[in-house]
């Protein structure tokens, strides 16, 4: 890795530097005249690299003091200059390339599927077959084609991309990428240019924001990107297209296998997600078969009621090939997509990360193909692009999962053993005892041994057998209902840190409760049966050669695949039954609630925050905001001084109760009912028929 820095007008530099004679072709497309550019070799006369700079910062000076990049790189075009390009970090394909990638005969032979990955579809492949006879030719043709309606800023990459998607190796045929120096990372070393994704700014000015080893997962970024600050300067780092890259450092994500998507989610009201959501939100709905979808949101368009998404989904034209790409998508006609969620990430990482970056790493993904549920999944990509780490709760989930499964298994098996080898050492005494009787003391201590090991052994193995048996309804059952009250509690904490409204809460409980259920139920079902299954087909396959053996390794395995199999499916088919459960259970709350910020408060408000056992939810009315933003001034209904109004303290977790608007009062109209019953000598507090709740249900809502 090369070790230099350089200063912030990097690109002005290098470009001076290598335009040499040339600069004046470029200064008259930057919209100099003659004149003007006989005046700076007069100025700088003998010294080309100091016109060339010279004129590039006047040009600068001219646009406000910006880089003008787009204009910039158009110039570059018009003078034919792709060697200068490519120092920008502009991909160039020309005819060359395009005639070498032609020429390989794997091209030619599956040319029609990789023009799908490049966006062809079926009558686009058909018209080029029926125009050109030769597969070559249509290769090639294809390609151009392709090149001229490309409107991305990496042409280079994406081709390489496709060409891996259809197997065909591409390093040297895409030799005119910029090679890149080897991976620092243990046991890596990667230096394919294919390999490494590259982060581009989508702003137009195509500025180079980092680059990722798609080997081992290492990311080098612009200090500006840096997790870590590198506040010694001693970051190992690389250069590419002029820009000083540096080693991420390794990012800790807060994960939680509890859940099937990660705990910090915040629930977005469908009808207004497309005044919520904005370009570089990470978000995610529940399919009706446990799994949820993932995507990171690229645009917005209110007008038409779309969201533009960057996700996997499947090919229309690949026979259900699964692909990372950017689409239009109606929530509305998304497959569970009524239930959203925005996920979030604190402040430092957010900062760290910003709209920019994340829209970099999201681009750079598009075509990828190999779709890995348990791997790269939705989740593992929009994680990806948030942080730069591929993380999937869902994964967590099942990998804890099974790992408790087998673990209780191999325990209760070891309990097996033991107990066969104890219930074996009392037979042998037996069986000895027995055999030298009958023989009167004639016969040999081989002969004893022999009978004594016959009847051991057989009684060992069934004791076994019998032993492995684990997966049994009193095991499992502990086992679902340890991890659902543990789950309950996290659920529990999120509600009291703010993280759940009130009928999020109620929702996520059932949907836990019952996922356990049904989890236990087909476990013991399903690992009994495996058991049973195992033991017979293990019988049947070893115990001709040693007998037992066979019934006791096939009930183990047996028990272990059919309790993960039950407790997965259990899982699938709680899912199912849970939502719907959960949605029944939670529309009878009266009212929500979720947690806010004092900065987000508004007067008007009804807020709810926690008291004391005997009271744990008070209601209030906001009036106002102290300007230190640590107090509320509040209307509320007392016990013991009736109606006030007050300035108490903000202590969070506080939540704001959440109304239909066309239900409620404006807001200066329910804080002049709050106050009308300060003064009310007739209004009077009940704890059952007009408490605090009523109070304030009372100030808010039309009648």
């Amino acid at each position: 890795m090369e070790d230099q820095d350089m200063g912030e007008d990097f690109s002005v530099e290098i470009l001076s530097n290598r335009l040499g004679e040339a600069w004046p072709s470029l200064a008259t497309q930057l919209g100099f005249d003659d004149a003007e550019c006989q005046s700076i070799i007069v100025a700088h006369e003998g010294r080309v690299s100091r016109q060339a700079h010279y004129m590039l910062q006047a040009w600068i000076e001219r646009n406000g003091g910006t880089l003008e990049m787009s204009t910039l790189i158009e110039a570059l075009k018009e003078i034919r200059r792709p060697d200068f390009l490519r120092e920008l970090g502009v991909e160039i394909l020309d005819n060359e390339t395009i005639l070498r990638v032609a020429q390989k005969q794997k091209v030619q032979e599956s040319w029609p599927e990789l023009a799908l990955y490049l966006g062809f579809n079926i009558e686009d492949c058909q018209n080029i077959q029926k125009s050109f006879p030769r597969r070559r030719e249509q290769a090639r043709q294809m390609l151009a084609h392709w090149r001229v309606k490309f409107n991305g800023a990496n042409p280079l990459e994406t081709l390489a991309k496709a060409l891996q998607a259809v197997d065909i190796e591409v390093a040297n045929e895409l030799g005119t990428l910029q090679r890149i120096p080897p991976c620092t990372t243990l046991n890596c070393g990667n230096s394919d240019p294919v390999k490494f994704r590259r982060y581009f700014s989508q702003d137009g000015k195509s500025q180079l924001l980092g680059i990722c080893c798609t080997m081992c997962g290492q990311e080098w970024l612009q200090d500006r990107f840096l997790f870590h600050p590198d506040t010694d300067k001693t970051r190992p780092r690389i250069r590419l297209y002029g820009v000083v890259l540096k080693k991420q450092l390794k990012v800790a994500m807060d994960t939680n296998p509890a859940f099937l998507v990660m705990g910090s989610r915040k629930k977005i009201d469908l009808d207004n997600a497309l005044d919520i959501l904005k370009v570089g939100d990470h978000i995610t709905w529940q399919r009706p078969y446990i799994l949820w979808h993932h995507a990171i949101v690229t645009g917005v368009d209110k007008e038409n009621g779309l969201l533009k998404v960057i996700h996997w989904n499947k090919m229309k034209w690949s026979c259900g090939t699964t692909q990372i790409m950017e689409t239009d998508i109606s929530l509305g006609d998304q497959w569970g997509a009524n239930e959203l969620y925005q996920i979030e990430y604190g402040e430092e990482m957010t900062k760290a990360n910003p709209i920019e970056l994340v829209n970099a790493r999201a681009k750079s993904r598009l075509r990828d193909t190999g779709y890995e549920l348990l791997g790269d999944n939705c989740e593992a990509f929009a994680s990806y692009c948030k942080i730069g780490v591929m993380e999937s709760c869902q994964t967590m989930w099942v990998y804890n999962k099974v790992k408790t499964i087998v673990f209780e298994t191999l325990v209760n098996a070891v309990k097996g053993v033991v107990k066969g080898y104890f219930v074996a050492a009392k037979e042998y005494v037996k069986a000895g005892s027995k055999a030298f009787l009958q023989q009167d003391g004639t016969v040999s201590v081989e002969e004893g041994l022999k009978a004594v090991g016959e009847v051991g052994s057989a009684e060992l193995f069934e004791r076994l057998c019998k032993g492995t048996d684990v997966v049994g309804a009193g095991i499992v059952i502990v086992i679902e209902g340890v991890a659902c009250v543990w789950n309950l509690g996290e659920c529990y904490q999120q509600r009291e840190k703010g993280d759940l409204s009130m009928r999020e809460f109620v929702k996520t409980a059932t949907q836990l409760v019952v996922d356990a259920l049904c989890a236990a139920g087909l476990a013991v079902s399903l690992g009994v049966a495996g058991h049973a299954g195992g033991a017979a087909l293990g019988a049947a396959a070893v115990t001709f050669t040693i007998p037992g053996i066979g019934t006791a390794i096939g009930g183990f395995i047996g028990s272990i695949v059919g309790g993960a199999v039950g407790s997965l499916v259990g899982r699938a088919f709680g899912s199912f039954i849970g939502a719907p459960i959960g949605h029944c259970l939670a529309r009878q709350i009266g009212t929500d609630d979720s947690a806010v910020r004092i900065e987000e408060l508004l007067p008007g408000d009804q807020i709810v925050s926690y008291g004391n056992l005997l009271h744990p939810r008070h209601h209030a009315i906001v009036v106002s905001r102290s300007r230190d933003q640590s107090k509320v001034r509040v209307v509320h209904s007392t016990y013991g001084k009736g109606v006030v109004e007050e300035e108490v303290d903000f202590i969070e977790p506080v939540y704001k109760v959440i109304y239909r608007e066309q239900n409620c009062f404006p807001p200066e109209k329910v804080i002049e009912r709050a106050r009308s019953k300060i003064v009310d000598d007739a209004y009077t507090y009940s704890l059952v028929w007009n408490n605090c709740k009523h109070f304030a249900q009372w100030c808010k809502l039309k009648e």
